[in-house]
């Protein structure tokens, strides 16, 4: 059990991350089963959503805006445009969306290889349902930002109670919005994005 917690607390290592993540998420699995199909990747980057595609061309460059984080690990912006597209073809419903974009460009660090990027990204949205924070009302986001008010009244009562004073409160979701809908991945160093996600 010591060896364990020690590894964890290591984290794992970068040469293996990219190959786990496809693991835990079964991409490879979605892109054997989608190589015949109408969902290929190569089939989806085919169409077109014009809508998506002038929002992700506006975006990309927003993409680790950090000059020094871009200084260090490059996002390669051609890649993540087709990823970002390919997701906006296979899920409609979600298309593109503001967050998203660090998300991706995090996972492409790892995984260099866009199309398994792409499935990596797609199984996590729709296998651990993380598209809930960013259908219509963003169900599962105020989901998580009650957690974390409970959470922080419950065992931070003290800094709690200090917000409640000065009117802070209602600002906790504001603050914790972008947090949750970019995965920690735009405001944390990456090693630290890495580990969260």
């Amino acid at each position: 059990q010591s060896r364990l917690l020690a590894s964890l607390k290591k984290g794992i290592d970068s040469s293996l991350r990219g190959k786990i993540w496809m693991f835990l998420s079964k991409s490879f699995e979605s892109y054997k089963r989608s190589k015949n199909s109408n969902n290929s990747y190569q089939s989806l980057l085919e169409r077109t959503n014009p809508e998506a595609e002038e929002l992700i061309s506006r975006d990309i460059h927003r993409t680790f805006l950090n000059h020094k984080r871009k200084e260090m690990f490059p996002v390669d912006s051609d890649k993540l445009y087709r990823v970002l597209k390919g997701y906006s073809i296979i899920d409609p419903e979600i298309g593109y969306c503001q967050g998203t974009n660090t998300i991706v460009g995090t996972i492409l660090q790892c995984i260099g290889k866009e199309e398994f990027c792409f499935w990596t990204f797609h199984n996590m949205m729709k296998e651990n349902n993380w598209r809930d924070f960013f259908i219509q009302k963003t169900p599962k986001l105020f989901r998580m930002v009650k957690v974390i008010k409970e959470n922080i009244k419950t065992r931070l009562k003290d800094l709690y109670d200090y917000f409640i004073s000065i009117k802070f409160d209602d600002y906790l979701d504001i603050i914790f919005s972008q947090l949750f809908l970019t995965l920690f991945t735009y405001n944390c160093p990456l090693e630290l994005s890495f580990r969260i996600i």
